[in-house]
Parts: C-alpha cells; structure tokens; sequence
C-alpha cells in the first residue's frame, strides 16, 4: 500500500481475540493510525427467520458483552482503544468514516465469513464505505489457500483430509501484536464515544450456571 496511509477502520466482527488477530496485526503493521470498530448489529437479536428463535440468547449476549469489554480494556493497556457502536455495520462503517475525514481513511479491514447473512453484510459494505476494502481469512486451523487442493474439491471422507493436510500442508504461525501499539489518534476521537444504548440480556433461566467468561485468555 501507499506510504501515505494514515488511517484504517479495522471492522472487529466474530474475532475478538487480539492475539492471533491477522487483521489488527496488518493495520497496526500498515497504518499511522488504527481504529478498532465493533458493531453491535442489531439483526443478531431478532428472531431467525424462519422459526423466530432468538439468534441470541442470555448466555451468548453475556458472553459477548465480556468479550468486547475485555478487548476495549487489552486495547487501552497498549495505548489504542475501541469504537463501539449500536447499528449495522455497512451503515456505521460509512458514518465513522465521515466522522474521521474519508480524505484521511484509506482502507476498511475485517475477517472474512462464511455463511449468507455475514456475506450479505460485507457486500453491502463494500457497496457502502467508499474506501478501500482488505479482508482477511481467519476462521480456520489450516488455511484455506494452504490445502494441497481446492476448496470444492475437499474430499468427501474425513480421513482423506487429515491425511492429505497433514503430509502436505503447515499450520501458519500466529499473529502478535506488540506491548504498544499505534493509537486511534486525534481523528478517532470524535469517533471513540459509545452509542448511547447497548443490548439488554435476556433474564437467565434459574437454576443454570454459566461457567464460560468472554473475553481472551490467552497468557
């Protein structure tokens, strides 16, 4: 990319981690500036759409809650921070960059999904944001471009997979970041306020104990 990037909108999806984080260790690596965005998309608490189950839950909320509470704190401790936001990202990714200056915004980064909704999202994201897009592949233990053959050409029997990646594909090192990273800047700070709601958790079943705490434990 150009030396002359200043800013980049990281859009923080189903990966919170920090360690391990290929899109916050690109963007911190690249820019002058970072801001990490995370969204909290309200079509995660409707009902699915064809039986209106509640996409998400107590538990699953209280756990995400954790999750982004903790990654605000670890980023905070290195000298960066956290943008949180209520809304759907393809219409708050356009706003932050606004907000910032598109002038001094040169890319918008995020971790690839899989699955319809999420893919619907990062079209109209694209469609949207009016900067430069990198995306990133994060979601698997072998990645997808280190298979000894195509992703529609995976074998139909498990065994033939681990067998055939075991003897002809590595499992790539992981992504640190340093104790200090590059700050959200003078620009992010308009940009830094939370929105002024958050989602509410459904009541917990009585009697259910939750044993799982969001947020990286990684030592």
């Amino acid at each position: 990319m150009s030396t002359k990037v200043k800013v980049i909108v990281c859009l923080l999806r189903n990966d919170l981690r920090l360690h391990d984080n290929e899109v916050l260790h690109w963007a911190y690596k690249t820019a002058e500036y970072v801001l990490p965005l995370y969204c909290f998309d309200p079509r995660h608490f409707q009902g699915t759409y064809h039986f209106n189950f509640p996409k998400t839950g107590a538990h699953r909320a209280k756990f995400l809650l954790e999750s982004v509470a903790d990654l605000q704190n670890t980023l905070k401790k290195k000298g960066s921070g956290l943008v949180i936001r209520m809304g759907k990202p393809e219409e708050i990714v356009p706003q932050i960059i606004q907000t910032v200056g598109g002038d001094k915004v040169s890319c918008v980064c995020y971790q690839q999904e899989a699955t319809n909704e999420e893919l619907d999202v990062e079209s109209g994201l694209q469609k949207s944001c009016g900067v430069k897009v990198q995306t990133f592949w994060g979601h698997t233990l072998y990645h997808r471009d280190d298979l000894p053959y195509k992703v529609e050409h995976l074998p139909d029997v498990y065994t033939q997979f681990r067998k055939s990646v075991e003897s002809q594909s590595r499992v790539r090192k992981s992504f640190t970041l340093p104790d200090l990273v590059r700050p959200l800047g003078a620009e992010g700070g308009g940009a830094g306020r939370k929105g002024s709601s958050e989602p509410t958790t459904q009541k917990q079943n009585r009697g259910i104990d939750f044993y799982f705490k969001g947020g990286s434990h990684h030592k």
